[in-house]
């Protein structure tokens, strides 16, 4: 086993562990399950360090493969999905999870330029992107058959599509008044009855009340 080899698996494997964590962070934050204690400030950041981690991971998985003599990459095939020759399929997809989630991890740092609707949609890609690393990862790795290994694929993708499944679940069970709750309500009249019976006097001395204000507030003159 050469050092490079180690650390390119390695890498790659990190890689995916921090693009899983991320996709399932947002899922989490996006069902409401974490409730309202941690600050959403911290949430963004937990969120945008795990995506940034991802990327920091796959870097390095790029680099060691440049440098590795027993499958030789060029630059261009590591970067431009379809140009590589060994594993045509799983590395496009490995380069194309790569771009997807560079997008992504960048429009936290434009969101306020180009709003939060656009920002959504564009986050919706992060799904593509787990799903080409997913693919990737099985598909490419040399080591993918290992118990341990394995185990990782099938618990990172149970998770995500557990937590998509609940998130789209929550989202059709959410009243629709809930969703809507930022509408302004109609003010409703007050019936001075009610109101006089909730002060515990009868409306005959809220009357004589308010006549005794109006000759008060009668001009004299």
């Amino acid at each position: 086993m050469s050092v490079t080899w180690f650390v390119i698996r390695a890498s790659g494997l990190v890689a995916f562990v921090m693009l899983t964590l991320s996709v399932g962070w947002g899922l989490l934050v996006s069902t409401g399950i974490l409730g309202r204690n941690p600050s959403k400030k911290m949430l963004t950041y937990a969120h945008e360090g795990l995506a940034v981690a991802s990327i920091l991971a796959t870097v390095t998985h790029l680099g060691f493969l440049a440098v590795d003599r027993f499958v030789p990459f060029s630059i261009p095939e590591l970067l431009v999905p379809g140009l590589a020759t060994w594993q045509p399929v799983a590395t496009a997809m490995g380069v194309v999870a790569m771009w997807l989630v560079v997008v992504v991890s960048g429009s936290f740092y434009v969101r306020a330029r180009i709003g939060r609707n656009a920002w959504k949609a564009i986050h919706y890609l992060s799904f593509g992107a787990f799903a080409a690393a997913a693919y990737h990862g099985i598909a490419a790795g040399t080591d993918t058959m290992s118990p341990m290994v394995l185990t990782m694929y099938g618990s990172a993708i149970s998770m995500v599509v557990g937590l998509t499944v609940w998130r789209i679940a929550s989202e059709r069970g959410r009243p629709e008044s809930k969703r809507h709750s930022g509408a302004a309500q109609p003010r409703r009249p007050v019936d001075t009855g009610v109101a006089a019976a909730a002060h515990g006097r009868p409306d005959g001395d809220v009357e004589a009340e308010a006549r005794r204000l109006a000759a008060a507030d009668a001009p004299t003159g």
